[in-house]
């Protein structure tokens, strides 16, 4: 299980990479797809934690709130995005990198 440090570290990384920047934003698995499309493109203006949620704000104003729950994992990668592998419910794409957050159950 993902302990709070872990979404507090994520968040100050996030910020560096994503804030300031038009995110492309999908969602791999499909589960997320209605989503992902609302905020896809828009630039994000903010990444915080609380607690053990994650919440990044777009220009749109609106959110994108992941919670890890028991078994999700975030994944931070350079680019080029390579194809996804697992159960990718979230892929955001920013201008260096790319995260995946994943939910293996």
């Amino acid at each position: 299980m993902p302990e709070g440090h872990t979404i507090h570290n994520a968040a100050r990384e996030h910020k560096k990479l994503l804030v300031g920047y038009n995110i492309d934003i999908s969602s791999p698995q499909g589960r997320f797809s209605t989503g992902a499309k609302a905020v896809n493109g828009q630039e994000c203006i903010a990444v915080e934690a609380y607690g053990k949620h994650l919440l990044y704000e777009f220009r749109n104003h609106q959110f994108l709130h992941i919670h890890l729950g028991l078994f999700g994992r975030i994944k931070r990668q350079k680019l080029p995005v390579q194809e996804a592998k697992g159960k990718v419910r979230v892929r955001l794409v920013g201008k260096t990198q790319y995260i995946d957050v994943t939910f293996s159950k």
